[in-house]
């Protein structure tokens, strides 16, 4: 496996795109937001919780499923929803459907996903936050990958085909984008900082794959 699901607790479901046939197989308790509530429950997949404020969501739905419905205009439905799974010991998590909703709902789900130790799963994409330290990884030769600083980094790579070597990746200036795992095991050493990566879960074929 890419990365290990054993660790994780629970999934939480944002309103944006969903993996739905896998959210289906998953053994993990599902925490929908409000608005990610609707699209589950038409699909057949029915959240163990829903959060939020609860004015995206179906009214008769409230009435069948469980809710907790946060009025709180400073924080995000995504925030409450990270707040409730720390309240329950259900951390860390796996979210899907950041990428949903205007460009700007989709920066803030970015930047909130980046402060924790979650997966970020769909069914072309991986996404995790990396401390400081050594990370090892395992993906398959020519994985597409891109690593960004949060908001920025001092990293070594070990393993890419455009290796980074003591590189400052800084938002907004530079990062690793669009690069591909060479060797495995990939190794990511994080000297200062936080760094956002992502993985595409399968082959991409563009200008920088070897196939190409």
């Amino acid at each position: 496996m890419l990365l290990d699901l054993e660790r994780y607790k629970s999934v939480l479901c944002l309103h944006g795109d969903l993996p739905l046939t896998w959210l289906k197989s998953s053994t993990l308790p599902i925490i929908a937001t409000d608005g990610a509530a609707n699209d589950l429950i038409a699909a057949g997949i029915y959240p163990a919780m829903i959060i939020g404020d609860c004015d995206s969501i179906h009214p008769d739905l409230l009435k069948t499923y469980p809710h907790r419905r946060i009025q709180d205009q400073n924080s995000t439905d995504f925030e409450k929803a990270l707040q409730y799974l720390a309240e329950t010991n259900q951390l860390p998590t796996i979210i899907t459907g950041i990428n949903g909703g205007f460009l700007d709902q989709i920066i803030a789900n970015i930047g909130i996903f980046a402060r924790t130790d979650a997966l970020y799963y769909s069914d072309t994409l991986l996404g995790w936050a990396m401390n400081e330290g050594s990370h090892s990884f395992t993906f398959p030769q020519d994985t597409k990958i891109s690593l960004f600083g949060c908001p920025q980094a001092l990293i070594t790579s070990e393993g890419l085909r455009w290796e980074l070597k003591q590189s400052h990746l800084i938002f907004g200036t530079f990062c690793s984008s669009s690069n591909r795992v060479q060797t495995a095991p990939l190794r990511i050493t994080v000297h200062k900082g936080k760094v956002l990566a992502f993985a595409y879960c399968n082959p991409v074929i563009d200008a920088g794959s070897i196939h190409y």
